[in-house]
């Protein structure tokens, strides 16, 4: 992952591990379509592992809540490494095209 995507993640999650807080959910107690909408947003995130998402630990409780409580996530998003690595580099090489452009 390029440097500046990286950093973008970072001071990303930061914001987003502040706007979760101690609530349960984004906007409070219930679970909204705002916190399915993140979800979908930052689980790409996720596959990155040279983050640790531990520096996050409002968003890092938060993501492990919303997948527990959804109980098709893991079947609709559940891929394997290899599948993730082949995907990875499909958007690697669709980023550098972009660049140049």
């Amino acid at each position: 992952m390029p440097e500046e995507t990286h950093n973008n993640y970072k001071k990303n999650l930061k914001l987003i591990d502040q706007l979760i807080g101690d609530k349960p959910y984004l906007t409070g107690n219930g679970l909204t379509l705002a916190d399915l909408t993140l979800l979908a947003t930052t689980a790409n995130i996720e596959w990155y592992e040279d983050f640790d998402f531990n520096e996050y630990p409002n968003y890092r409780d938060w993501s492990f809540r919303l997948k527990s409580a959804l109980p098709y996530y893991d079947e609709i998003n559940g891929i394997t490494k290899e599948d993730r690595d082949a995907k990875n580099l499909k958007l690697k090489i669709r980023f550098e095209s972009l660049k140049k452009q």
